[in-house]
């Protein structure tokens, strides 16, 4: 049994570009990143960047695809894979 409720939920966006395609993953970072969102908000105000349509939001949209799913391993948090220390500290 997990120890904590928000568990299956970080393990589920930690898969989600192993599962879901490449269209999909963008969609959601347009909209998480948006200008009108909170993100989007935050770094245009402090940051003076926008993500949308630019070099960095193409590299961060690489990442986010590519390269975080291989942190997971082929393991599932519950049978011990690299996040599991890293949750267990925090939650």
């Amino acid at each position: 049994m997990a120890k904590s409720k928000l568990k299956p939920l970080i393990e589920a966006i930690i898969a989600m570009p192993i599962v879901l395609p490449p269209s999909v993953i963008g969609f959601y970072i347009l909209i998480i990143f948006a200008p009108d969102s909170i993100l989007g908000k935050f770094g245009e105000d402090n940051f003076n960047i926008s993500l949308l349509f630019s070099f960095w939001g193409l590299v961060l949209a690489s990442v986010i695809y590519q390269v975080f799913p291989l942190f997971m391993g082929n393991k599932p948090l519950s049978k011990g894979g690299f996040w599991k220390v890293l949750i267990k500290k925090w939650f």
